[in-house]
């Protein structure tokens, strides 16, 4: 991707070409030239929107919210606007907010994909299985390319998965997670997710030391796979990060 230079181009080129960045990641780049954009056109709101988008998939989320936030303001009645807002606020466990930007998004375009698909997280985010599904199953209706079925995961696939995960960490580790038994659930609860602060799309794992169980949840590594990456190596990182509070208890012993 050749590097653009703001002095010589138009707005919408360069618009466009931040849009380029973010699809290639490229988000520090990203964020460079909003900010220079703002400086010229500070109320812009597309530019304001894009700034948003970067500095969500830099994982910035509650700076992310406020941007977003302020380009509501600008445009009250942006059904992508509002969609980002219920995705940003539910990453944040912000489920009051997350709920009534949904709201706000679909009236504004009842025909989102994107938003029925924040609503079918929310959805399961609270435990709602069957809804989750049925509203997943309007986002696939309306964009089945960007929202294909999820794949179809079985005792033996997860016990493969799990398997492959184990072979990234050193023999001691293999040995205590063996001895845990396997609890393969579709999502965490809401209580543990605001107990650990974490977004319900960034967990694939969680050790209950108390029940020496192992918590394996299905829907994440669903959508983990769909994206084409290696998720006994994310699941495994995440089992190596789990395993610092039992080397630690190790050591006192």
């Amino acid at each position: 991707m050749q590097n653009q230079n703001p002095k010589t181009q138009t707005l919408n080129e360069l618009l466009q070409y931040v849009e380029e960045l973010l699809s290639h990641t490229q988000v520090q780049e990203a964020l460079r030239v909003c900010e220079k954009l703002l400086k010229e056109y500070p109320n812009h709101i597309e530019v304001i929107f894009l700034k948003a988008v970067a500095l969500q998939l830099d994982g910035s989320l509650k700076e992310a919210l406020k941007v977003l936030q302020q380009a509501a303001l600008g445009d009250n009645e942006s059904t992508d606007i509002w969609c980002h807002i219920g995705l940003t606020a539910l990453e944040l466990l912000d489920i009051s907010l997350s709920q009534k930007a949904i709201v706000n998004s679909l009236n504004y375009d009842p025909f989102n994909p994107d938003a029925w698909w924040v609503r079918s997280l929310l959805r399961e985010c609270k435990g709602d299985r069957l809804g989750a599904y049925r509203t997943y199953l309007h986002a696939q209706w309306l964009d089945p390319q960007t929202y294909p079925p999820l794949p179809i995961l079985n005792a033996l696939d997860i016990e493969n998965i799990l398997h492959e995960a184990l072979q990234h960490l050193p023999v001691s580790l293999k040995e205590y997670y063996a001895s845990l038994t396997v609890y393969p659930q579709d999502a965490p609860s809401l209580a543990l997710l605001q107990r650990i602060e974490l977004s319900p799309l960034h967990i694939l794992c969680f050790v209950d030391r108390n029940q020496a169980r192992l918590n394996i949840y299905t829907q994440n590594l669903k959508r983990f796979i769909q994206t084409g990456e290696d998720v006994s190596s994310a699941l495994g990182r995440e089992l190596l990060i789990h395993s610092k509070d039992y080397q630690f208890n190790m050591a006192e012993a």
